[in-house]
Formats: structure tokens, C-alpha cells, sequence
């Protein structure tokens, strides 16, 4: 499609449509020849007729303005005079209509409003009408004549000028409506490039980050040998710099997600004491820097809820990390939580910091905004925290607000629903392991012995199961039966796991049901892998790796032997890295700069688990966990990818039931990563 604006086209009348218009005022050939006699007479009062009708139409300011001088003006006469002596030439066939036609474009050119043509239409017929009847008042029958021919010949102007104007509007109409599909594709295309430059930049980012916070982890805990008071000092900095920078790039990331409707909660029920206070103890450090008093009153530390904990704990963070760092030193900071009804908890954040001047009022939520440069200058940030805040809290079904005083402080709160009832179409839920409410469960899987042993599971919780063996059966019985919850395998008969997942959400009477999706691989070898529906971050501290490798059973040592960990990633930082935690804890590492080198050591040498990084030149991750997955030799080692990628659904689909775990770089600690990895212990 041409993008610049193009030219209307000329309205043109058939014969067909000509004599359509003049039945429409049952136009005749008596008309023609009634009209051929009045000839004379408009010719003889022509001028008289005109000058009358511009001195009216001048009396009026909006006439004046596109009449500006004497010369436009009689200009504009003569055009009239002749307009008004065609009236009564007799031909009212093509010639007539064109003219008609150009006059009413004329007349849309200079922008004037249909109104103004019923004006002038009725301003003639006030000065021809007199005319004629003073001319013919001994013949009445006459001028009724006269009158009536006049009359049609001066509607048919009327419609023809009418007919230009909506011609002409509905022409712009209809290019506006093509340049706005412009618009639109290019906007669509703007965004589709905004996704993969923020794919792309999160990788990139994450991955030098990774080095940074990693290293400096490993030398602040003191696993390359001992360290003297300074160096600790500056290790820690580094590192706590590093944090900082993540923290930044995540909040770009995470708006932008909000922004596009892509950012995903997660639903678990969590207690609330738990959750503050370990946003306190990250903060804590930053506090005693500054000799501030951190106080807490939380009304029931037991109290639980029933939110993304994670996002939860990003909001009391971003709200407490502000009124560290706008709170001079030996002021006093205040986190309070208290029931508000029966259905929502408040959490107040008060502090004895700067305060904020009314006139900054509405930046507070604005995003890239901060209340005054002098401040950007003094405390850094990006002024993107308190917007992502924002957001978050409503997509929780929230509300956030605030109230300050300059020189005072300030006081930040917000209210989130304790049970919320309805989730969006982009929130997962994760079923607990024991919940009070036991009801029905429908298992979807496809694999006879997978579902029975999820029933076996199930059951033995308190839970009643049903089965469905493929997606029509799931969806059929999903809303015959309206299940507690649902369990959701990916690669299904007749309609995968995605095509139902989009149904049920699609679904009003099913679609606020619950749905954890499960992906098996090879459950003999490696139990319930996540598939490609969880995974963690670079950079990976020491503690998040050890924990996710203890969390799955995958010990340094199995049955007296070392654990073997291929590593495969490009970047020379991320292999030192993981060697260097995963050696310290005793496992036998083993190391690959790229795809084709990974695969080759996989067949080799065989080794008990994988670490795979995905964004590698010439053969990805993709690559590798396709060329290991349809091999007998190589189908049952788990893998584990570890990206900066925010994967897309489309990546999710190529890993499902091939991956035992997807970690995302830049999230997690060393050690729940490897508290991760141990829970794919074989059995």
C-alpha cells in the first residue's frame, strides 16, 4: 500500500445515474422547454439578481473570510452569473451535470459546510421566485408553472452539490481508513521488533552481568582462598553493584512485558510475614549504611495470601528501596500491614525521608520520570520502579496510592485482594501440595501409565481424579465436570496442550479453573521435569545453584561415583563460572565452547546432566537438544538450559519433552540452581 496520501478521484454520473436524479424530482420535457422561456427574463435581471445575493451572503463574517477582496469577489460574481444563466439554457444532459459536478468540488475545496449550500439554494429561490411572480401575476396558472420548473431544476443543483460533498467525504474517509491500516501494520511491526531487540538485549546484558555478579560471588564466599578486610569491601561493592545494574535492566524488561500484556503471574499461596521479611533482610545492608531504623508491624505474620509471590515481593522491594534512598541518614522507615474488610490486606511503607512536593504529584507514577532533575542527579535510578509498581499491583486486582508532605516523608501503600477469584489469561497457577479445599481434579495425559501414576499422586491427597487421554476429551469433560483444578500435558492427540490451554481461557464458564501444565521426560530416569515452562536467570549465584541441584536429588556424588556435568555455552565467562561452582561442590565438570562441540562430548562421554545455553552461532541449543533428543544413546540425559533469552512460545514448544528444566540467567543463586539440578537424581 502507498503510504503518502492519494488523490480523490472525480465524481463522474452515467447516463443511467443522470436520469436516476431527475426522475427522483420527476424532471420532464415540459420542465426543459418552461424553462428555455425564462431565459429572458434571468438574463435581463441577471446582474441585479447577483448583486443582491453577494450583498446578503456579505453581511456574514463566515462569507467574508473566503471573499477577502474586490477582485475574489468578482471573480466569484461571474462564476455565479454564469452558474444562475445555465439554470435556463435548455441542455441539461451530461454538459450540465459536469458543470455541477466541478462547481460542487469547488465549493468543497474552500472547505465550505453543505449548510452553505442550502443557504444560497434557498437565497435564490427568495430572489427568482418574486421575480417571476411579479413578471406573470395575470397568469397564474403561468407562474405555478414557471415556479414548479424552476424549483426542480434548482433541486436537482442542490442534490448534484450534495452528491460532490459525500463523495468526497467518504474518498477521505476511506484513506484515512487505509493510511490508519498503514499505521497499524507499522505499529505492529514496531512492536515485533521492540520483542526481539528486548530479547536480544537481555541476553546481551545478562551475559557480561553474569560474569560480574558471579565471580564476585564466588571470591565474597571466599572459594578461591581468603581475602583481606579491603578486598572483601570492594568484592562486595562489585558485586552489590552488579545486583543493582540486574535490578535496572529487569524493571525495563518487566514494564515493557506489562506494557504488551506478556508479563505472566504466577498464583501460589504464601504467608505474608515470610514474604516481608525477606524483602527486609535483602534490604537490610542498604538500610545500615545509611544508621536507618527499620520497623515492622505486620497484624498476622501467618496471615496468607494468594499472589505471585515473586511480583509481591518486587513491589514491597521497589517501595522500601525508594524510601531508603530518599530518607537521610538516622531516619526511621516503617512497613505496616493490616487487614482492610474481609478481602484484602494493605501494606504501608512510611518514611521520615524528603517528602515530595504536590506539584510532583502526578510524575510519581510516570515512568522514566523522576520529581526533579536535581534529585536524578543526587540519588540515582531510572524512575521506572514506582511505574512498574504501579502496574504490578493492578494486575494483581490492586490498588496503590500515596500521600507526602516536603520535609516530612512520605507514606506509600497498597491493597491486593487476599483470594483472587479471577486470573488473566497470561497468569499460571501452581497447585499446593496440600490444600484445605480438596476437590476434583481432572488429569490430561496422554500416556496411560503417567496419568495413572499423577491419579495414584492425587488421590492419596485427599483429591477425587478424572482422566482425559486427549485435548477434545479434556475440553469435554473440563466443562461437563467444571474440575477443582487441571492438570495439563503439552503433547496431546487431536488438539495439544497450547490449543486447549487457549480454549479453556477463552472459555467463560472454565476459563478461571486452574491449570498447571506438566511435561514428562522419560519419568523412569528423571521424574517430573518442568519441561520449558520454568527456568532461570543469568547471572546464578552460588546459593540458587546449589539449591536447585538439592531440590532435584542430583548429588556431587551418586551411588559412590562423581556426578558428570557437561557444560555448553559460547561465552567463555558463563563455562568458568558454572565450572568453578559446580567443581568447588565436587562434581566432575565437563566443558564445551559450542553446539557442535557439546554434541560431539555428549556421545562420547556420556555425561549424567547437561547445562545447555541457547543463544550459540551456528548450532544453538536448539540444535543440540534436537541432534541429543532423537538419539537412543543420548535421549535420557537430562538437560538443563540456562539463557539470558526470554523465550518465546514458540521456543517453549521446541524444548517441551526435551528439556528436564529451563533456567533463566540472571534470576537465580548458585545454590537453589543446584538444589534444582539434584532433583533429577535418577531413581
Amino acid at each position: 500500500m502507498e503510504e503518502h496520501v492519494m488523490p480523490i478521484e472525480d465524481l463522474v454520473l452515467g447516463e443511467q445515474e443522470r436520469q436516476s436524479r431527475k426522475d427522483y424530482i420527476a424532471f420532464s420535457e415540459r420542465d426543459v422547454i418552461l424553462l428555455r422561456e425564462l431565459k429572458g427574463l434571468i438574463q435581463q435581471h441577471a446582474d441585479e439578481i447577483i448583486n443582491k445575493f453577494f450583498n446578503h451572503l456579505l453581511r456574514f463574517k463566515e462569507t467574508q473570510s473566503f471573499l477577502p477582496d474586490d477582485e475574489t469577489i468578482e471573480k466569484v460574481k461571474r462564476i455565479q452569473k454564469e452558474y444562475l444563466l445555465m439554470l435556463t439554457e435548455g441542455n441539461y444532459e451530461e454538459k450540465y451535470f459536469e458543470h455541477r459536478l466541478n462547481v460542487g468540488k469547488a465549493l468543497d475545496r474552500i472547505d465550505l459546510h453543505p449548510t452553505w449550500y442550502i443557504g444560497a439554494s434557498c437565497l435564490y429561490h427568495r430572489l427568482l421566485f418574486p421575480l417571476i411572480m411579479k413578471t406573470y401575476k395575470d397568469q397564474p396558472e403561468r407562474m405555478m408553472e414557471y415556479l414548479m420548473a424552476l424549483d426542480k431544476i434548482m433541486n436537482l443543483d442542490m442534490q448534484l452539490a450534495m452528491d460532490t460533498y459525500i463523495h468526497s467525504y467518504h474518498a477521505a474517509l476511506e484513506e484515512k481508513v487505509r493510511l490508519a491500516e498503514i499505521q497499524k501494520r507499522k505499529i505492529e511491526a514496531a512492536n515485533k521488533a521492540k520483542s526481539e531487540f528486548l530479547a536480544n538485549m537481555s541476553h546481551e546484558l545478562r551475559t557480561p552481568l553474569n560474569a560480574i555478579i558471579g565471580f564476585s560471588e564466588v571470591l565474597r564466599d571466599k572459594l578461591c582462598g581468603d581475602l583481606n578486610e579491603d578486598q572483601t569491601e570492594f568484592v562486595t561493592d562489585i558485586h552489590s553493584s552488579g545486583q543493582h545494574l540486574l535490578q535496572m535492566i529487569n524493571d525495563i524488561l518487566d514494564l515493557s512485558k506489562v506494557e504488551s500484556g506478556k508479563l505472566e503471574l504466577k498464583y501460589e499461596e504464601f504467608e505474608l510475614g515470610k514474604a516481608v521479611e525477606a524483602v527486609l533482610i535483602t534490604l537490610k545492608g542498604l538500610a545500615n549504611k545509611k544508621s536507618l531504623v527499620i520497623e515492622t508491624a505486620i497484624h498476622n505474620p501467618l496471615d496468607r495470601l494468594v499472589a505471585d509471590p515473586t511480583k509481591f515481593k518486587q513491589i514491597l522491594y521497589n517501595l522500601l528501596s525508594n524510601a531508603i534512598k530518599f530518607t537521610p541518614e538516622n531516619g526511621t522507615i516503617r512497613t505496616i500491614t493490616q487487614r482492610k474488610e474481609k478481602d484484602s490486606i494493605e501494606v504501608k511503607v512510611t518514611d521520615t525521608g524528603i517528602g515530595i512536593a504536590p506539584a510532583d504529584y502526578p510524575k510519581i507514577f510516570v515512568g522514566f520520570s523522576q520529581v526533579d532533575s536535581s534529585y536524578s542527579r543526587k540519588y540515582e535510578g531510572t524512575g521506572l520502579g514506582l511505574a512498574l509498581t504501579k502496574k504490578l499491583v493492578e494486575m494483581h486486582g490492586g490498588k496503590i496510592g500515596f500521600e507526602s508532605t516536603v520535609g516530612t516523608g512520605s507514606v506509600f501503600y497498597f491493597t491486593l485482594p487476599v483470594n483472587k477469584g479471577t486470573r488473566t489469561r497470561k497468569e499460571s497457577v501452581h497447585l499446593l501440595e496440600a490444600p484445605e479445599n480438596r476437590g476434583t481434579i481432572l488429569v490430561v495425559e496422554d500416556d496411560p501409565k503417567t496419568s495413572e501414576l499423577l491419579c495414584v499422586f492425587l488421590n492419596k491427597s485427599g483429591y477425587q481424579t478424572i482422566t482425559a487421554f486427549d485435548g477434545e476429551e479434556a475440553l469435554l469433560k473440563a466443562r461437563k465436570f467444571k474440575p477443582f483444578a487441571i492438570t495439563l500435558d503439552i503433547m496431546l492427540p487431536k488438539k495439544d496442550g497450547w490449543e486447549v490451554l487457549k480454549e479453556l481461557k477463552e472459555d467463560t464458564e472454565v476459563k478461571d479453573i486452574p491449570v498447571l501444565v506438566i511435561s514428562l521426560v522419560d519419568n523412569k530416569d528423571i521424574g517430573f521435569g518442568l519441561g520449558a515452562t520454568d527456568y532461570l536467570n543469568k547471572p546464578i549465584s552460588r546459593n540458587d545453584l546449589l539449591s536447585k541441584l538439592s531440590s532435584y536429588g542430583f548429588l556431587p556424588k551418586l551411588n559412590n561415583s562423581q556426578t558428570k556435568v557437561l557444560i555448553i555455552d559460547d561465552d567463555p565467562k558463563s563455562v568458568e563460572l558454572l565450572n568453578t561452582l559446580l567443581s568447588a561442590e565436587g562434581y566432575d565438570v565437563l566443558t564445551a565452547s559450542g553446539g557442535k562441540e557439546g554434541i560431539d562430548k555428549t556421545f562420547f562421554c556420556k555425561p549424567d546432566l547437561i547445562l545447555l545455553d541457547l543463544m550459540m552461532p551456528e548450532v544453538s541449543g536448539f540444535d543440540v537438544v534436537d541432534k541429543l533428543k532423537t538419539s537412543l544413546e543420548t535421549n535420557t540425559i537430562p538437560i538443563i538450559v540456562i539463557t539470558a533469552k526470554d523465550l518465546t512460545l514458540a521456543d517453549k514448544e521446541k524444548l517441551n519433552h526435551c528439556v528436564s528444566l529451563v533456567v533463566k540467567k540472571g534470576m537465580y543463586s548458585n545454590e537453589r540452581f543446584l538444589s534444582d539440578i539434584a532433583a533429577l537424581k535418577k531413581h
